[in-house]
């Protein structure tokens, strides 16, 4: 029993580090792709870098939610593994669009329709997960 107590509080432990960094990973993920539009917009030199180096941050983020929701097991990892890779795939469309590659609106056009299923796959999750 003593064993089943210690493995359980090591992997709380565990997990609510994973959440602080995870927020706090997203903070600076968020400030960093704000200053990148602001730099991309503003036709300043390094805009584009930095809209693409945001992305990536924006890329892993999304793929390390995806892991903390399918390792606290709350939710479906089909939908979970679903939404991360449309909501990767819509980040690829915007970097296509930011800068003005040709094909970019197409693409953004099929990633961004990928968002309407994706938004409802996790709100009706959500809901089936809050009312258990």
């Amino acid at each position: 029993m003593s064993e089943i107590l210690c493995t359980f509080a090591l992997d709380y432990k565990i997990k609510n580090k994973m959440k602080k960094g995870f927020v706090i990973y997203s903070a600076v993920v968020a400030l960093v792709m704000c200053i990148s539009f602001l730099f991309k917009l503003m036709h300043w030199p390094g805009g584009t870098l930095m809209c693409f180096m945001s992305g990536l941050l924006g890329i892993i983020a999304v793929i390390w939610a995806a892991c903390i929701q399918v390792r606290l097991g709350k939710v479906v990892k089909g939908a979970v593994i679903f939404n991360a890779i449309v909501l990767v795939l819509a980040i690829i469309g915007l970097w296509f669009k930011i800068a003005h590659w040709p094909g970019g609106s197409i693409i953004c056009i099929l990633c961004f329709s990928g968002l309407i299923p994706a938004a409802v796959i996790w709100s009706a999750i959500s809901y089936l997960i809050r009312n258990k």
